[in-house]
């Protein structure tokens, strides 16, 4: 009978298994993360920032609240998250929007969970979805005064001019504009680069000449940017341009032009409402309509109105002689 050596697996041996073991919870979300399409983590990025703001405020890393929150007792934690659904309710976002982010939550406990890091699960019913609303927007003459209260504003008016374009003449969802980058901006071509609710890959959309020309405006006030910076960065006077806007600050920002104007109540999907509304009157063309929203479905489309060739570029061009 032949010798035959036996081979023991020492799993300390293992490179992987020690720096697993070293990082302990640190990174967890990066981790987490890692393993999903582009679209789906800047979706939870949104998520995750929007919630650590209200909480423990702009200073604190998004990790780094998260790990606290969940490292809460189960009472305490779920009070927190009740009490940002009422933040969420407060703001006026959708009953869709608010579950989306509770959606967000829960599953960051469940994977903190396997790591070990809360024994408890979010258990927070889903707010209940309207089966209609209004999807009319706002009427034209509220746009253009949102977009003259941008004049003689300073550096706020050169952002939120850039802003109220992308939302009005390129109907861009509020995700979109603030995860916009430097790199993603072709000033050249009239375009700009995203990666379109649904789908994995970017792909470009043609902008209007008035949106491209306050991109510009804005980019040449920040000074040199880096390919991987944010177009649209916060005017706090403590940490100006330091941090990316997040969806909380456009919301607020839309709300402050409100305000501004005498007209309470506006919000970023207001206006991508408000685009498609006004382009359909103004032309009866649904597929147009359709590709400027970015939509799969016809249906869809119909309930943003209310009452392929790249169409968008057509429509943005539109939009921009509308409003």
């Amino acid at each position: 009978m032949n010798d035959q050596t036996i081979i023991v697996y020492d799993p300390t041996s293992s490179p992987v298994v020690t720096a697993a073991r070293q990082a302990g919870g640190q990174g967890v979300l990066e981790r987490w993360l890692a393993t999903m399409s582009p679209l789906t983590i800047k979706a939870y990025r949104i998520s995750f920032a929007d919630f650590v703001d209200f909480v423990y405020g702009s200073n604190t890393p998004v990790e780094q609240g998260l790990q606290m929150w969940v490292g809460e007792p189960s009472l305490v934690a779920h009070n927190v998250a009740l009490a940002y659904i009422v933040d969420l309710k407060n703001r006026g976002l959708s009953n869709s929007t608010i579950n989306s982010r509770l959606s967000s939550l829960r599953s960051f406990v469940k994977q903190a969970s396997t790591q070990g890091l809360c024994e408890w699960a979010l258990n927070l019913p889903s707010e209940k979805r309207m089966p209609y609303r209004d999807a009319t927007g706002y009427p034209v003459e509220v746009l253009r005064g949102l977009i003259a209260s941008c004049d003689n504003d300073g550096e706020a008016g050169i952002r939120d001019r850039a802003l109220l374009y992308l939302m009005i003449d390129s109907a861009l969802r509020a995700a979109s504009v603030v995860g916009l980058r430097r790199g993603d901006v072709d000033l050249k071509g009239r375009r700009i680069k995203f990666v379109p609710k649904g789908r994995r890959e970017f792909e470009w959309k043609p902008v209007s000449t008035r949106t491209r020309d306050a991109l510009s405006a804005l980019i040449k006030s920040r000074g040199s940017l880096g390919d991987a910076d944010a177009i649209f960065v916060t005017l706090d006077p403590i940490h100006k341009g330091d941090y990316p806007l997040t969806l909380a600050g456009l919301e607020w920002i839309c709300a402050r032009r409100g305000d501004k104007i005498g007209v309470a109540g506006i919000h970023p999907h207001g206006l991508r409402h408000s685009a498609a509304t006004i382009l359909y009157n103004a032309t009866s063309d649904l597929k147009m309509v359709q590709e400027l929203l970015g939509h799969g479905s016809r249906t869809t489309t119909e309930r943003y109105i209310d009452s392929v060739t790249n169409q968008s570029g057509v429509a943005s061009k539109l939009l921009e002689g509308l409003v």
